[in-house]
């Protein structure tokens, strides 16, 4: 551990000077595992390039305030920790003189992270999206994402709630893809903190393509969807060589104009279906399924509060789907196939 080090993390420790590392290594260990979460990846190579810049940096940009929100925006940019990583450092250095002509004339780019929040546990966040989530100006957040995960934004961040929740007033799409624009072109970093994955019914598709439109940078960082993280934690596997040998993932809501659902292959045998949203359309769902051939005793399950605390998991058979739907707290997940009858679970 090099004398700065020892001294940045004696001032975590506090005053007391007889205070050694050495004497609780797991807990430097700790430190040590949180500070390489919180830091960029190549962090030694981005130094010494950045070394080779700093005098030309002071020379264009005059107050310390826009030095620091230079180098801090270069350091969090996915296109320079790429090029760093891959150690092109021409094309890097030629992108760091290209950010800081925009920094020196007051134009500098702006960034949208489309972040997966997985299914609520902030623990199934991915660390890309934790570091996004650290470095952002401003966050615009669903309502299915999980307090705890709020609770890893930056602290001076500014937080936008534009979650849309059935049946309750919400920001409109048109007006989350105007604030995405607003913010981005404003040179702020920001991200759009989306519950499960973004590109999993989450309008992910739709927000990117608004973004490459206006020629606003972005990057996509995945995020576990409710399928995969409600179920594990459930202990519903998705398939089982015994039960099912595909999984189909839908959404309980469609757009008005949208095509007719294949409910015959919905209803397939030996094939897990999963459903979003779909709690109340329940009754629908069970009598399409079952005029499609679904027989009335396959195991069902709805799976609430996926993933957190609060979890809970109502099992039955297809044919009593509406009637578990009803006493089902949003969000859920519904789960139809064999898998569904088991309970591999670390609490059963």
């Amino acid at each position: 551990m090099s004398i700065y080090c020892a001294r940045y993390c004696g001032s975590l420790a506090g005053a007391n000077s007889d205070f050694h590392w050495g004497a609780a290594p797991v807990l430097a260990r700790q430190i040590r595992q949180k500070l390489e979460q919180e830091l960029p990846q190549h962090l030694g190579a981005m130094a010494q390039l950045a070394q080779r810049f700093r005098a030309k940096v002071k020379t264009r940009l005059a107050t310390l305030l826009a030095r620091r929100l230079f180098w801090e925006r270069l350091f969090t940019q996915p296109t320079f920790s790429h090029l760093v990583a891959q150690a092109q450092w021409d094309a890097a250095s030629t992108y760091l003189l290209n950010e800081l002509d925009q920094a020196s004339q007051h134009t500098p780019r702006g960034l949208v992270s489309l972040v997966g929040a997985g299914p609520g546990d902030a623990g199934l966040l991915s660390l890309n999206g934790y570091q996004a989530l650290q470095a952002a100006d401003v966050v615009l957040y669903d309502a299915l994402v999980g307090e705890g995960v709020l609770d890893l934004i930056r602290r001076d961040a500014q937080r936008i709630a534009v979650g849309k929740r059935a049946h309750l007033d919400s920001v409109s799409q048109a007006e989350t893809n105007r604030l995405l624009l607003h913010y981005a072109q404003q040179g702020l970093r920001v991200v759009r903190l989306k519950g499960g994955d973004p590109y999993v019914f989450g309008r992910g598709a739709e927000e990117v393509e608004v973004l490459k439109a206006a020629g606003v940078d972005y990057q996509v960082i995945p995020g576990v969807t409710a399928a995969l993280g409600a179920t594990a934690a459930a202990g519903i596997p998705l398939t089982h060589r015994s039960y099912a040998q595909s999984v189909v993932m839908v959404t309980g809501h469609c757009r008005p104009e949208g095509h007719e659902v294949n409910w015959a292959g919905l209803a397939q045998e030996r094939q897990t279906l999963v459903i979003y949203m779909g709690t109340i359309k329940a009754s629908e769902i069970t009598t399409e399924l079952m005029a499609h051939g679904k027989a009335g005793n396959t195991p069902v399950a709805i799976i609430s509060q996926g993933s957190l605390p609060t979890q809970t998991v109502a099992r039955g058979r297809l044919a009593e789907l509406p009637q578990l739907a009803q006493t089902a707290q949003r969000p859920a997940l519904i789960v139809i196939g064999e898998v569904a009858r088991l309970d591999l679970s670390t609490k059963a």
